[in-house]
């Protein structure tokens, strides 16, 4: 017969938040900021109050919510319809994000306490982080939209919902927050310059997105079973996509020369994905093997590890892709020799490339800036393929055309995505007089 345990609720942090945590009759109780003596306070008097009760969870309906126990159970339903295997769009890193500057100023405030001053100095707290403007509004946007969701679910009265409303969003040049330069198409001299340092299989992934315009998010996500190959024109219909929830179909056209490159990644299990990290990893070691010059066979990957800590995954998300395009830009443009990660001489000993720890301290704070100004100028984001899908299509075809390829319902959201030719508008000028 098991032993029945009747302990005392431990004081706990949770990791997410920062926030001292204690569950008491299976519900969380949030008591601030962990190791303060006013969460020790707060966890004292829950604790002696549950002993006088006779160790009995007070009821619910009696106890008020804080904003961090809001943002948990909504952070639990977000992951649920955001963070999909494949189909990871960025909305859930971004929940995390407010959630995490939400909750280290007013984690312990009650939610229906939350209103428009409290709101707006959240707001100044993203400024301060340095977040740009569109950013700041966007993310303003999603605390309404936690705040509606704990209404919607009777966790909160939603009192406040219509004063919080009221906070508009930053405009240009009236704030700190600044301006975020818009996402520009990839040259494609960058593109030719990446192409050959990169693995087959993340070669084809940037093909594929090129030639078809794909979201990132929908590409990775491909399956063989989502693929109609009865036509001389292939159909991908994604089983998931960013506005399913709107009720509208998206199709993505694959033509000849994309099918060609894609047929040695169809997989004989209908749902598996196309492109999976480990056969990159694979394709990479490879790489180096061949590449081994003056070395034995035999001793090629002896240094690999039997059991290694970190295996590759079986599907790729929009992060691990777009530091496989990173990795390779940063091989294409390195950075200038004194601001390089430096290989280290040991005494009787292999020499080592120094970490990034070393590498960081070693640096300057100006020649710190160099580096981040050099990356960001100087790397290929999976959004930019898109952008330059767009384009070509736009230049070639027409703006109607790229709307199509793209999968928007709106031209002037097709707009965004293809830059205007204007090189054909300075030669028409040119001709025109």
């Amino acid at each position: 017969m098991p032993k029945l345990i009747n302990r005392q609720p431990k004081y706990r942090k949770h990791k997410a938040s920062g926030q001292a945590l204690v569950t008491i009759g299976g519900r969380d109780h949030y008591l601030g900021a962990h190791g303060t003596r006013t969460s020790r306070q707060i966890y004292d008097q829950l604790i002696t109050e549950w002993k006088v009760s006779g160790k009995q969870a007070q009821p619910l309906a009696a106890l008020t919510i804080t904003v961090v126990e809001l943002c948990d159970r909504y952070a639990t339903f977000a992951q649920a319809r955001y963070d999909k295997p494949g189909q990871s769009s960025g909305q859930f890193d971004a929940v995390k994000g407010v959630i995490r500057v939400w909750c280290k100023t007013y984690g312990a405030t009650e939610a229906d306490a939350f209103g428009p001053l409290a709101l707006k100095a959240t707001r100044q707290k993203m400024i301060e982080a340095g977040w740009s403007r569109r950013h700041i509004n966007s993310q303003i946007v999603r605390i309404r939209r936690i705040m509606s969701w704990g209404a919607e679910n009777e966790l909160i009265q939603g009192s406040r919902l219509a004063q919080l409303k009221a906070v508009k969003g930053l405009e240009a040049g009236e704030s700190e927050a600044p301006e975020r330069k818009p996402i520009q198409p990839a040259s494609q001299q960058w593109i030719d310059a990446i192409r050959p340092l990169l693995t087959p299989t993340v070669r084809t992934m940037l093909d594929v997105q090129l030639a078809t315009g794909q979201r990132p998010g929908e590409m990775l996500a491909m399956t063989t079973g989502q693929i109609d190959r009865t036509g001389e024109v292939w159909v991908y219909r994604p089983s998931q996509h960013k506005n399913l929830h709107r009720g509208q179909d998206r199709q993505v056209f694959i033509g000849p020369r994309t099918q060609e490159i894609l047929l040695p990644f169809l997989r004989l299990q209908a749902d598996e994905p196309l492109f999976k990290p480990s056969q990159a990893m694979a394709e990479l070691y490879q790489g180096r093997a061949d590449a081994a010059c003056g070395r034995s066979p035999s001793r090629i990957g002896m240094n690999r590890k039997s059991r290694p800590e970190w295996k590759p995954g079986d599907i790729y998300d929009v992060t691990t892709y777009r530091k496989a395009l990173w990795r390779a830009c940063d091989r294409a443009f390195p950075l200038a020799a004194h601001l390089r990660r430096r290989r280290l001489d040991r005494p009787s000993q292999r020499s080592r490339l120094e970490t990034v720890a070393e590498w960081q301290a070693r640096l300057t704070p100006e020649q710190r800036d160099q580096v981040r100004g050099w990356k960001s100028e100087h790397r290929i984001n999976p959004h930019q393929l898109r952008h330059t899908s767009a384009t070509q299509i736009r230049a070639r075809y027409g703006l109607e055309a790229a709307q199509a390829i793209l999968g928007h319902k709106r031209l002037d959201v097709s707009q965004v995505y293809a830059e205007k030719n204007f090189d054909a508008a300075r030669r028409i000028a040119g001709e025109v007089g």
